[in-house]
C-alpha cells in the first residue's frame, strides 16, 4: 500500500499559492495594459495599483516605467528640438520677406515670436549709435500691436546693462515695481522675465524683451539666443539698406547741383564770348615775344607738337624732346612724325592726322608701353590755320593721365550698379565735350580776325587754350602777365575778375597767400617742381606745376603756373575706398549669417530649380558623410533609394518646388555608405527681385535616434507578448503548487507575527538601520530618530558619518570598513553625536546582506545604547588598547 501522505498538502498551503498566482496574473494584466497604453503614445499613463516611487527599477513594473520615462524624456527632447527648428525656419521666412523697412519688420518679428514662445508682453529695440540710446522699434501684449516710444540709454536698467554686457538675463522673480501686464481683467506682475541681446559678430544690434506669466524653459532661452543672431543680421542688413539709400539721395542731390553747375558754365562761356574782343587786343599787344612764349609751352610737362601738311614736325616743345630722346631720336623740326610710331600703328595715326587737317577738332585716349609700363594719354587734336583762315598743318597735345584712367577704371568696376554715378561721369564728359566745341568756335572766329602778323602768335595761343589745365604766368612782381581761358573760366566761376597786372594774391585768401609766395620765389630762383593744392576760393583741389621761363640771357623772367583740377579724381578715389569698405562689411554680415545656421547645428543644402546640387553646409556633410566635392554639381537622387527614384511621388515633389511650393516634413535618406537616415526638413524657396524662383535651401535635423526609438518600442512590446505567453503556460505549474504554497503562507504568516513582536521589542530598545554599500542610509527605525534627535527625514540618503562623533578615531573605521566590506560581521563599540552636539555611546553590531555570489549588497546595524558613560569611555579605552 503506497504511502500518499508525502504528496498531500494543507489548505492554507493551497491558498497562498492561489493568492500568488493570482498576484502574479494582476502584475502580468497591469503590465500588458502599461505596454500598450504606451504603445498608443500615451506617454502619461501611471502604473496601474502602484506607488511608482516605491517600486524597485530591477522588477518587471520598475522596468517598465523605467522605460516609460525614457520615451517620454526622449519624446519631449525631440519636440522641444523639432519646436526650436520650425521656429528658426519659421523666423527666417519673416525675415526673409521684411528686410526693407526696420519698424514693419521688428513688428512682425515681436507679434509672431510672443505668439510663438507664448509669452503675454514682448518689446524689441535696436541700437542707435548716434545718440547712444536703445530705441523701441516695436511693443506688442495681448495679441496687440502697442504704439509706444521709448528710448532707453547704453547701461540704463536690465535693457541698457544688456547691451554692454552682451549677455541673456532670465528673470524668475520679477520685482513688482520693474513692470507690469495689464489687460481687461486688471494689471498684475509677470512671473518670468527674459532679455536677449541680438548679436553678430559680437556686435550688438538690439535688445528683445519677453514677459509672460509662465516660466521661460532652457530650451527656449536657446532657442531665442540663436534667433536673436538672425534678427541681428537681418537689422544689420536694413540698416544698412537704409544708408545706402540715404547716401543714393545725397547722390541725386549731387547731381542737380552738377547740372546747376553745367548752367553756370553755360553762362560763362557766354561771357567768354564777350570778352573775345578784349582778348584780340591783348594778344596784339604780346606780338613779338616769341621767346616768352616758346619758355612758357617748353614749361609744360605735356606733350605740344605741330605738324604740317607733309606730316613734319613744325614745332615741339621739350617735354616732348627729352621724352624721345630717351629712345635715341632727335626731335626737331623737318622730322617725320612717323618715325616715332610703329609700323603697325602708322596708318591709325595718319587717319587721325587727316581728320584734323580736314578741320576736325577731336580728342583720343591712348595707351602706350613704356619700359613695361602701362600708360595712357588723352591726345587733342586740332587744326592749324593761317590768316586766312588756311589750314596750314595740326596741333597734337598729349596730356598723361594713367592715374585718372585707373581710377576711373577702379570706379567703374566697383560702381557698375551704381547707375547715377555713371550718369554723371557721362554728363561730365558731355559737357568737356561741348567746352572744347564752344573752344574750337572760338578760335575759328578768332583766327578768321587775325592777319597774316599775329599768324604764330595764333597758333600758340591756340595751344595754351586748348588745354583744360588752368595755365597762368606772373612776373618778379607777382603780377599776372597772362593766363589761358580754363584760368579765367575757373576764376569768374566763384566771382573773381581778373587781367593783364592783376596781383595773383588776389585769387588766395589772408592765409594762402604766405605759402603760395614761397612757391612762386622757388621758381623764380629757376626750380621746376609739382604740388598738389587746395585752393579755398574755388573750393577744389590742383596738381600745379610751377616752372620758371627764361630769356635767351638764361635769366628767369618770369614764372609759369600750370593747374590740373583733380576733384573729381580724388572724390572717385574717395567713393572707391568707401565702395571698398562697404563690400568688405557686406561680405562680414553674408559670412555671419551662414555662421548663424552653421552654429544652430541645422543642416542646409541649396540646389537649383531641376534638383542640381550647388552648395552645403558643413553640418549637412557630416550628417551624410559626404565632401563637398563628391556632390556639387549632382542631383538630389544620389540620397535616396532606388524604389523612390522612379516613383511619381519624387516627381510631383520637384515639380511642385519647381513651381515656387515650399514642402516640409520628415524625410528617408541614405549615407554615402547607404545607412539610412531620417531628417525633418523644410525646403524654402529663395526667389530673386521679380519674385521668381531661383534656387531651394533646404534646412534640416536629424531625427533619426527618435525613429528608432519607436522602432525599438515594438520591438519591446513584442518581447512583452512572447513573455506573457510564456508566463500563460506556466500557469499550469504554478496551479500544481498552490496548495504548497497554502501552506507556506500560513507558515508564513506565523512567522510574521512573531517577526513583528521581535521587531517591537528592537523598536523600542534597539537602534536599527540600513545602509548601502557606501554608507548611505537607506533605513533607520524610530529608536534611532529618538537617540540621535533627527527626524527621519533629515537622516535618509545622508552618510552615516553625520551621527560620528569627531572623538572617534579613524583607524576604528578602518577596521570597521574592511571587515564588513569582506563579507563579515563587525562588533565593537562606538561613540556617536547628536543634533544638538552632545555624545552618545552605542554597542554596535553591523552584518553584511550578501548576494549569491557571496558580495556586499547592503548593511543592517543594530546598535544598544550604553547609558553609563564611565562604563562607554572604560569600554571604548579598553577596545582602543586592543586594536593598538
Amino acid at each position: 500500500m503506497f504511502n500518499l501522505s508525502q504528496y498531500l498538502v494543507s489548505r492554507k498551503q493551497l491558498i497562498v499559492s492561489q493568492s500568488q498566482l493570482e498576484t502574479l496574473q494582476n502584475e502580468i494584466s497591469s503590465a500588458t495594459f502599461f505596454v500598450k497604453q504606451i504603445e498608443e503614445g500615451q506617454l502619461d499613463i501611471s502604473y496601474p495599483d502602484i506607488d511608482e516611487n516605491q517600486i524597485s527599477i530591477e522588477s518587471l513594473p520598475g522596468s517598465l516605467i523605467s522605460m516609460r520615462n525614457k520615451l517620454k524624456h526622449l519624446k519631449e527632447t525631440d519636440a522641444q528640438r523639432k519646436w526650436s527648428s520650425e521656429g528658426l525656419a519659421n523666423f527666417s521666412e519673416i525675415l526673409r520677406r521684411n528686410q526693407q523697412d526696420l519698424d514693419e519688420t521688428c513688428n512682425d518679428v515681436i507679434g509672431s515670436l510672443v505668439k510663438y514662445i507664448n509669452a503675454n508682453q514682448g518689446a524689441i529695440y535696436v541700437v542707435n549709435q548716434q545718440q547712444q540710446v536703445l530705441e523701441q522699434k516695436a511693443c506688442y501684449a495681448y495679441s496687440r500691436k502697442k504704439y509706444i516710444e521709448k528710448s532707453i540709454k547704453f547701461g540704463e536698467g536690465l535693457v541698457g546693462q544688456v547691451y554692454l554686457e552682451k549677455e541673456t538675463i532670465l528673470l524668475r522673480q520679477v520685482p513688482s515695481e520693474y513692470m507690469s501686464i495689464t489687460s481687461g481683467l486688471g494689471e498684475a506682475t509677470p512671473s518670468a522675465l527674459i532679455i536677449v541681446p541680438l548679436k553678430v559678430n559680437e556686435e550688438v544690434k538690439g535688445i528683445i524683451e519677453l514677459a509672460s506669466f509662465t516660466k521661460f524653459e532652457e530650451y527656449q532661452v536657446e532657442f531665442l539666443e540663436k534667433l536673436g543672431e538672425l534678427i541681428a543680421s537681418v537689422i544689420s542688413s536694413i540698416m544698412i539698406n537704409e544708408q545706402t539709400q540715404t547716401l543714393l539721395e545725397q547722390s541725386q542731390q549731387q547731381s542737380e547741383a552738377l547740372k546747376s553747375q553745367e548752367e553756370e558754365l553755360r553762362q560763362n562761356m557766354e561771357e567768354l564770348s564777350a570778352t573775345q574782343e578784349e582778348m584780340q587786343r591783348v594778344m596784339k599787344e604780346v606780338q613779338g615775344n616769341e621767346v616768352f612764349i616758346k619758355g612758357l609751352i617748353d614749361s609744360t610737362n605735356d606733350s605740344i607738337i605741330a605738324i604740317d601738311k607733309n606730316y613734319e614736325i613744325l614745332i615741339c616743345n621739350k617735354a616732348t624732346k627729352e621724352t624721345y630722346k630717351e629712345y635715341g631720336l632727335n626731335v626737331e623740326k623737318g622730322f617725320d612724325i612717323f618715325r616715332l610710331f610703329a609700323d603697325d600703328k602708322k596708318e591709325k595715326f595718319r587717319s587721325y592726322y587727316d581728320r584734323a587737317f580736314k578741320g576736325e577738332f577731336f580728342e583720343v585716349t591712348e595707351q602706350y608701353t613704356f619700359k613695361g609700363v602701362d600708360q595712357y594719354f588723352v591726345v587733342v587734336y586740332s587744326p592749324l590755320r593761317n590768316a586766312e583762315n588756311e589750314i596750314i598743318g595740326a596741333a597734337c597735345f598729349g596730356k598723361d593721365i594713367s592715374e585718372t584712367i585707373i581710377a576711373k577704371e577702379q570706379t567703374e568696376k566697383l560702381l557698375a550698379e551704381t547707375q547715377q554715378q555713371s550718369e554723371i561721369l557721362k554728363e561730365q564728359e558731355e559737357v568737356m565735350r561741348q567746352n572744347m566745341e564752344e573752344l574750337t568756335t572760338t578760335q575759328e572766329e578768332i583766327s578768321r580776325t587775325l592777319n597774316e602778323t599775329e599768324a604764330k602768335e595764333i597758333f600758340i595761343r591756340n595751344l595754351i587754350n586748348a588745354s583744360s589745365d588752368a595755365i597762368f604766368v606772373i612776373d618778379k612782381n607777382y603780377c599776372l602777365l597772362q593766363y589761358n581761358s580754363s584760368f579765367t573760366s575757373s576764376l569768374e566761376a566763384v566771382g573773381i575778375q581778373v587781367e593783364i597786372g592783376s596781383d595773383v594774391f588776389m585769387i588766395l585768401t589772408e592765409e594762402e597767400r604766405p605759402k603760395h609766395k614761397k612757391l612762386y620765389d622757388r621758381a623764380l630762383q629757376g626750380e621746376t617742381f609739382q604740388v598738389t593744392e587746395h585752393i579755398k576760393v574755388a573750393d577744389a583741389y590742383y596738381m600745379s606745376t610751377y616752372t620758371p621761363i627764361f630769356n635767351e640771357q638764361k635769366e628767369v623772367i618770369s614764372c609759369a603756373v600750370f593747374a590740373k583740377d583733380i576733384t573729381e579724381l580724388l572724390k572717385s578715389k574717395k567713393q572707391v575706398d568707401d565702395l571698398l569698405d562697404e563690400s568688405k562689411r557686406q561680405e562680414e554680415e553674408i559670412r555671419s549669417k551662414m555662421k548663424a545656421i552653421n552654429e544652430s547645428g541645422m543642416a542646409s543644402i541649396e540646389f537649383d530649380l531641376n534638383g542640381n546640387i550647388l552648395t552645403a553646409n558643413s553640418n549637412f556633410l557630416k550628417l551624410l558623410d559626404y565632401s563637398l566635392e563628391e556632390i556639387q554639381g549632382a542631383h538630389h537622387r544620389i540620397f535616396i533609394s532606388e524604389k523612390y527614384k522612379s516613383s511619381i511621388e519624387y516627381k510631383q515633389f520637384w515639380d511642385l518646388l519647381g513651381q515656387g511650393v515650399a514642402q516640409t516634413g520628415e524625410y528617408e535618406r541614405l549615407k554615402k555608405n547607404g545607412e539610412v537616415v531620417y531628417l525633418h526638413g523644410s525646403y524654402s524657396i529663395i526667389r530673386d527681385t521679380s519674385g521668381k524662383p531661383k534656387s531651394i535651401i533646404k534646412l534640416a535635423v536629424d531625427i533619426t535616434q527618435s525613429k528608432k526609438a519607436q522602432a525599438e518600442l515594438k520591438e519591446q512590446t513584442i518581447l512583452i507578448k512572447e513573455q506573457e505567453q510564456i508566463l500563460r503556460e506556466s500557469m499550469e505549474e504554478l496551479t500544481a503548487k498552490q496548495e504548497e504554497l497554502q501552506n507556506q503562507m500560513a507558515n508564513t504568516s506565523i512567522l510574521n507575527f512573531e517577526l513583528d513582536a521581535r521587531m517591537a521589542v528592537l523598536n523600542e530598545s534597539t537602534i536599527l538601520s540600513e545602509s548601502d554599500i557606501y554608507g548611505t542610509i537607506t533605513f533607520v527605525n524610530d529608536k534611532f530618530c529618538e537617540v540621535s534627535q533627527y527626524n527621519r527625514e533629515e537622516l535618509i540618503g545622508k552618510p552615516h558619518k553625520m551621527v560620528r562623533h569627531p572623538d572617534t578615531p579613524k583607524s576604528f573605521f578602518n577596521l570597521f570598513w574592511k571587515t564588513i566590506q569582506s563579507g563579515k560581521v563587525f562588533r565593537g563599540y562606538l561613540k556617536n553625536r547628536k543634533k544638538d552636539g552632545t555624545p552618545y555611546y552605542v554597542d554596535a553590531v553591523i552584518s553584511p546582506v550578501l548576494d549569491a555570489e557571496g558580495k556586499p549588497i547592503k548593511f543592517i546595524a543594530a546598535r544598544y545604547v550604553i547609558e553609563n558613560e564611565e562604563l562607554a569611555e572604560s569600554l571604548l579605552n579598553k577596545q582602543k588598547s586592543l586594536m593598538q
